[in-house]
């Protein structure tokens, strides 16, 4: 599980699936959240729901 934090919002992203719960809402990404070892690859759409 991947956990960012902006200001007060709060981004759960669990490893090998396509959910991402933005302060507890889920949201249905494009693609799966990867790690291979040393890096995570997230969707970009990941990364529009934080910013």
């Amino acid at each position: 599980m991947i956990t960012v934090t902006k200001g007060s919002n709060k981004l759960e992203l669990p490893v090998y699936k396509n959910i991402a719960t933005l302060n507890g809402k889920n949201t249905a990404l494009n693609g799966v959240v990867v790690y291979n070892g040393v890096d995570y690859f997230v969707p970009q759409q990941a990364v529009d729901l934080i910013q």
